[in-house]
């Protein structure tokens, strides 16, 4: 996708919900999935709710304290693809349990897949089939 594509779900210039304005390289896309991610230095597994999904990242609401810089291995379903096994570092946390997550390293399969999951999202507006 095209970073000066105008858009309106997310986009470079809308807020974040973290008090400040975002410059965002990729559209966000708004989304209720499960995600599991494993904390690089203490290996402890969490769960949450990925609450919108982009290329680059995504927001997550969990109960897991995270802290900013915090490296992370995330996993989400992308339906009839399998699952996404992405690095991740954790960008912001807000105390009202949500965390700005950013993609580091994920594999150019996954990379493919997460295109295509954020495809399906944008097109249907629903969560796809699992």
């Amino acid at each position: 996708m095209n970073a000066s594509t105008n858009t309106r779900s997310m986009s470079e210039t809308e807020s974040s919900g973290f008090g400040g304005i975002e410059k965002r390289k990729h559209e966000r896309i708004a989304v209720s999935l499960p995600i599991s991610f494993v904390c690089e230095l203490t290996h402890m597994t969490y769960r949450g709710t990925v609450k919108n999904l982009g290329l680059g990242g995504v927001l997550v609401e969990t109960t897991a304290r995270l802290t900013k810089m915090e490296r992370l291995t995330i996993s989400v379903a992308a339906g009839p693809t399998g699952t996404l096994k992405i690095g991740a570092v954790v960008v912001r946390y807000h105390r009202e349990n949500e965390a700005g997550i950013a993609f580091v390293a994920m594999s150019r399969d996954d990379q493919e897949q997460l295109q295509t999951l954020v495809e399906r999202y944008r097109t249907s507006h629903e969560s796809p089939e699992l």
